[in-house]
């Protein structure tokens, strides 16, 4: 079974989105990763297991930028 992870975060641009994208694949068991670049709060989703979501946050503020769980 997956979950829709969804965080707020900083992430700028398509590069940005494309590293984020690269390191949660390599390091973690996920389905699929977007950023809405067009969204104020930068949204990042995560399809992946359930118990991952603190995972990808740590690894996406190892990377330098902010995420946080959208409620």
């Amino acid at each position: 079974m997956h979950t829709v992870h969804i965080f707020r975060s900083n992430i700028r641009n398509a590069e940005e989105a494309e590293r984020v994208h690269a390191a949660l694949r390599g390091a973690l068991p996920i389905q699929h990763v977007t950023v809405d670049l067009h969204d104020s709060d930068r949204v990042l989703r995560v399809v992946g297991a359930p118990e991952i979501g603190q995972a990808i946050m740590d690894l996406v503020k190892g990377l330098g930028h902010h995420c946080s769980e959208l409620e």
